[in-house]
């Protein structure tokens, strides 16, 4: 979330995604058919 804050700040077009889930395999791929409408 650091990169999209930072990126908005310098102006820079951005979006971050979160995922309630902090183990280091964590699954974003539920998360693709939002992305792709954003």
């Amino acid at each position: 979330m650091s990169a999209a804050v930072e990126g908005a700040i310098e102006g820079i077009p951005s979006i971050g995604f979160s995922l309630d889930d902090f183990s280091e395999e964590a699954d974003f791929s539920h998360c693709k058919k939002y992305v792709e409408i954003l």
